[in-house]
């Protein structure tokens, strides 16, 4: 196993996995870049099934 994959968001209970893709978007959307990486890394994690 590597490096653990999980951090804890900043000022908030819940953890949020790191995306595996270089994405960049405003503080203001942080929220929704975080849905979204999880989300897209959830179908790339389903593919390799």
């Amino acid at each position: 196993m590597g490096s653990p994959s999980w951090e804890q968001s900043s000022g908030k209970d819940i953890w949020v996995k790191k995306s595996r893709r270089p994405m960049k978007w405003p503080a203001s959307s942080q929220a929704r870049w975080i849905l979204t990486a999880q989300i897209l890394d959830a179908y790339d994690d389903a593919g390799r099934w």
